[in-house]
């Protein structure tokens, strides 16, 4: 054992395994040496990790039971390879790029320097960029760019890994791909470390404790011929590594195909030889020779009971004739013989060796909520024995088969036991709400049956819920550790769920993926208890998919989790039904979103009877569900020309908020929502004098939640805001429209530095609707840039997700061309207006009906640019062609089309009247007064530049047509328009005189 030198304190036993790394470590030179070591409970796998990983250098301990997940394992790798000296260019840019652009989380303050700070800066500002120049496609180059200047080789390398277009490529597979992304992680650990190699005389140890704790049926990458899981990645991650050696410990073994494939060696750890189990008695001080065969000859030196003998013996001697008597053939029932005798002999802490039995982790903090009788000395005592483990700086554990035993002790009390525990757990919550306290609350009913820890991980947190304190469960759900399969796929199915909902969206997937096929495996072994959570997994993955722009995976897990659903034989109906029909209602989302409004309809439809019967039934739960089913009924209603109907749903949606806001303040954001929607509908429909009280009082709602949850509803502030600004545009109240646009853009500039995935789409409407306002007050230059900016972003959005953004990006494109128009830079608009054209077509070719309207406008702009180019024929045919669609539109929707009909007319006869067709000039204005005063007559408003289009229109055709005097023409003009049922307050003056 020279060689080791390491090696500083006295381990007693394992000789042979201490020479095994001594050998390792001289072998390792040649190659790197991985190793798995198996063995039953308490055989002394940990203990011996533990010990290497304490007197070894450059070793690195990872307990796999407490970094519960891949990101956080090999977060924990790079913090400790780092402090070790190692720098990880690769690595580091990589991690910092997906926590900035995934999950919303800052890099610490001592990370990343340099370069890679200049290259990560430039991540969280996607959405700034007027100020910064910045878009999406353009990272990449910069990116590229500092790369090839300062760190070349590192370029190479991504060259290498994804291809020659790698800066592009890097961000589509961090952003879409989890699975690519970690084997990207792992990659790039693994070559930054062999670059350190050189520099280093010592091998690198990674030491991986509680494996077992690892999921290895979960097979999402191949290598060689084999499928597999995060297990065997690790090990392969081991032997790539230049002067590195792995070991892992759990309770069971490889494959050993896979085994001889990546050369990894597999141990059974064993129990210790008689003389090394005299050595660690020896140790404890039992120095009587009769007593050390005794305990020998009970163990059948078993580090554990080894362990529990010497705890036995030293806090009360027991004779030889006692240890004998626990002697049997079966190690199980020697186990039990020795807890018991152990467990009545330590009477004074008996209940705390229960309590901590039940709770899979505890500190004295905890135990006092607990057991608020526990004395100083007590715990004092309870940590000394040896089947009390430490797992952090003031943490600790049973040890599992202690547990168990203790558990056997407990028995039929168990449920009794648990109900008094999670009670004064709670309690402690509720005066201090630390999340630990709730999320052992919920551990624990694993105890009492996988069932009620399932029905009570959602229940116990609906309060945080209903508030949007998705933080806060988080912390929670970080909290709760569960030991079966089923409810630790169940865990990570509502985790992933609530990362999704605070942006952090890699977590979000892969714990959704891991649950999807741990839940899927057990449902193909005939478990089909977990049926209801399978189908609540895929209905969580479809929104997921749906919300990260992947509608055709969406539509798969939907539909399959509706399926499920509607075959599963359900105790309790009710709940059957809302599961049907919150599957019916994700469905009717996206469909929507689809393009596919029919089947949307029906989807949405289908839920709402299924709610309206669970509320008819007396199940008041599922009120605000109906409230929701109704608004997002109401907005299809409105997609789909439905007006009437759309204004019945909001109206009853409001009503429904209203009194459930009475009932408590959590439902006021409801209220503000469906304002929103109505206000919306107002604004969308020409009534602009009632949009505005809506947004008005939904503004002072958000403001107000705002106040007391800014990461949750100040985006909603921004929001009306923005709603508001674009309804003051319209009517000509530019200066407030200016107030709000800017205070909406500002609050989406900074959460769009946090989270761009999110808020990106949100920043790019925003830049949009105040390019409109300013080039309505003249101030092009401007406009242009802020519609440029608008521009960039929604490219940026429909390369990521064309499905779901190209249609915004070619909305943009007409009030560009607009822009350029009024620009005089007619050739800019008229490739600009194309483009939008063409974008618009594909997606009409795709069956996409809801941008049928802004079609359309395409040709009423080019129709507007053509007629300012004195191209008269031209702009003929571009509004005629844009005539005839909305008159479709106007037959096939709802007759509120008829003002944008009415526009294109007044338009047409323009033109007319340059091409000398008068007649037909005569008679289009006709038209499109009668369409303006039907308009009118249904209460709605007629905005100030239809006005003064109508008024110059008028007045050329009254004049130059009819042959009329000025004055007349005017008279009749006011008379034509004071007719009108609403108009925009103070036209009169603006236009007439």
């Amino acid at each position: 054992m020279d060689d080791i030198g390491v090696l500083t304190k006295p381990f007693v036993g394992r000789k042979d395994w201490l020479q095994w790394m001594n050998d390792s470590i001289q072998s390792s030179k040649i190659e790197s040496i991985g190793c798995h070591i198996y063995g039953v409970g308490g055989i002394g796998k940990s203990s011996l990790l533990r010990y290497w990983a304490k007197n070894i250098q450059h070793s690195i301990l990872i307990d796999c039971s407490i970094s519960r997940d891949f990101n956080s394992r090999i977060n924990q790798i790079a913090i400790q390879v780092r402090k070790l000296g190692y720098v990880l260019p690769r690595f580091d840019l990589l991690w910092s790029i997906k926590q900035r652009l995934l999950d919303g989380v800052e890099p610490s303050a001592d990370e990343p320097k340099g370069w890679l700070k200049d290259i990560i800066a430039m991540v969280p500002l996607l959405g700034d960029f007027v100020d910064k120049s910045i878009k999406f496609g353009s990272f990449a180059k910069k990116l590229r760019e500092i790369i090839t200047k300062k760190k070349g080789k590192i370029g190479n390398w991504f060259e290498q890994k994804i291809g020659a277009n790698w800066d592009n490529e890097l961000i589509e597979i961090i952003w879409k791909d989890p699975n690519k992304t970690i084997l990207l992680l792992l990659q790039a650990l693994e070559s930054d470390i062999d670059e350190n190699t050189s520099s280093r005389d010592f091998p690198l140890i990674f030491l991986f404790d509680a494996y077992e704790s690892i999921n290895r049926h979960d097979q999402r990458w191949k290598i060689g011929n084999f499928q597999i899981s995060e297990g065997e990645l690790w090990h392969k991650f081991g032997k790539s590594i230049q002067r590195c050696i792995l070991v892992t410990s759990g309770r069971t073994q490889y494959n050993e195909d896979w085994c001889k494939w990546i050369d990894l060696e597999q141990i059974e750890l064993k129990a210790l030889h008689q003389n090394e189990a005299i050595d660690l008695l020896t140790l404890q001080k039992i120095a009587d020779v009769n007593i050390q065969n005794a305990i020998i000859s009970t163990s059948r030196c078993h580090p554990f009971l080894l362990q529990l003998l010497c705890d036995l013996h030293l806090r009360n001697p027991i004779s030889i004739e006692i240890i004998s008597n626990l002697e049997s053939n079966e190690l199980e029932k020697v186990r039990a013989m020795v807890w018991n005798v152990l467990y009545h002999r330590a009477k004074h802490i008996s209940k705390l060796i229960d309590i901590a039995a039940i709770l899979p982790y505890f500190n004295k903090e905890i135990l006092s909520v607990v057991y608020p009788e526990v004395k100083s000395s007590e715990w004092l005592d309870l940590i000394s024995y040896s089947f009390v483990k430490q797992r952090k700086e003031d943490e600790f554990a049973l040890h599992e088969l202690a547990k168990e035993m203790s558990l056997a002790e407990i028995g039929d009390n168990k449920k009794k036991f648990v109900d008094g525990i999670g009670k004064n757990l709670n309690e402690g919550y509720q005066r201090t709400e630390k999340p630990a306290l709730l999320g052992l609350q919920i551990s624990i009913l694993e105890h009492v049956s996988q069932d009620v820890a399932i029905k009570y991980l959602p229940y116990l947190t609906a309060g945080l819920r209903i508030r949007h304190k998705f933080h806060d469960i988080l912390s929670v759900f970080q909290s709760v550790e569960f030991r079966s399969e089923r409810c630790i796929a169940y865990h990570q199915s509502q985790l992933g769920e609530i990362y999704s909902k605070i942006d952090r969206l890699m977590e979000a997937e892969q714990n959704l993926l891991s649950a999807f096929e741990t839940q899927k495996r057990l449902v193909s072994e005939n478990e089909c208890a977990i049926l209801p959570e399978f189908a609540s997994t895929m209905n969580l993955l479809g929104i997921f998919y749906t919300e990260t722009g992947r509608p055709n995976e969406a539509e798969k897990m939907l539909t399959e989790s509706l399926n499920i659903w509607h075959h599963i034989e359900e105790d309790k109906e009710n709940e059957r039904l809302s599961n049907i029909a919150m599957c019916l209602f994700n469905l009717g989302n996206l469909l929507d979103i689809k393009g596919k409004p029919e089947e949307s309809l029906k989807r949405f439809t289908e839920a709402l009877i299924i709610f309206r019967k669970l509320v008819k039934s007396g199940q008041e739960e599922y009120i605000p569900d109906l409230a929701n089913t109704l608004n997002s009924l109401g907005i299809l209603n409105f997609h789909i020309g439905n007006y009437k109907k759309c204004e019945e749903m909001y109206n009853e949606a409001l009503e429904i908020c209203r009194k459930l806001s009475e009932l408590h303040s959590y439902y006021n954001a409801d209220v503000a929502s469906t304002l929103v929607n109505l206000g919306n509908f107002f604004a969308q429909t020409g009534r602009h004098i009632e949009a505005l009280p809506s947004f008005d009082e939904a503004t002072e709602i958000y403001r107000t939640l705002a106040e007391i949850t800014p990461e949750t509803y100040l985006s909603d502030v921004a929001m009306v805001l923005q709603n508001t600004g674009h309804l003051l545009t319209k009517t000509g109240n530019n200066e407030d429209a200016e107030r709000m646009l800017i205070e909406s853009l500002e609050i989406y500039n900074n959460l769009a530095q946090e989270s761009p995935s999110k808020y990106n789409p949100f920043l790019a409407a925003a830049y949009n609707n105040l390019g409109i306002l300013l080039r309505r007050t003249n101030r092009l230059g401007d406009a242009e840039q802020a519609m440029l900016t608008s521009l960039d972003l929604n490219q940026e959005l429909a390369k990521l997700a064309p499905d779901l953004y190209l249609q915004d990006y070619a909305k943009c494109l007409i009030g560009m061309g607009r822009i350029y128009t009024e620009k005089e830079e007619y050739d800019k608009a008229e490739h600009t207006v194309k483009q939008g054209l063409q974008i618009f077509e594909s997606l009409l070719q795709n069956n996409d009906q809801s941008t049928i309207f802004e079609y359309s406008s395409m040709f009423n702009n080019l129709g507007g640019l053509y007629f300012r180019t004195q191209q008269y024929e031209e702009a003929r045919k571009a509004f005629e062609r844009c005539l005839d669609i909305r008159r479709q539109l106007s037959m096939d929707f709802d007759p509120s089309f008829d003002y944008h009909l009415a526009r294109t007319l007044l338009n047409l006869v323009k033109v007319y009247q340059e091409l000398n067709l008068l007649p037909d000039a005569d008679k289009s204005l006709e038209e499109g007064l009668l369409l303006l005063k039907r308009y009118s007559q249904r209460g709605n408003t007629i905005l100030i530049d239809t006005i003064q289009l109508l008024f110059s229109t008028m007045m050329e055709v009254y004049t130059e047509v009819r042959g009329l005097s000025e004055a007349d023409a005017k008279s009749m003009i006011k008379k034509y328009i004071q007719e009108l049922t609403i108009i925009i307050p103070m036209f009169d003056e603006k236009v007439t005189n």
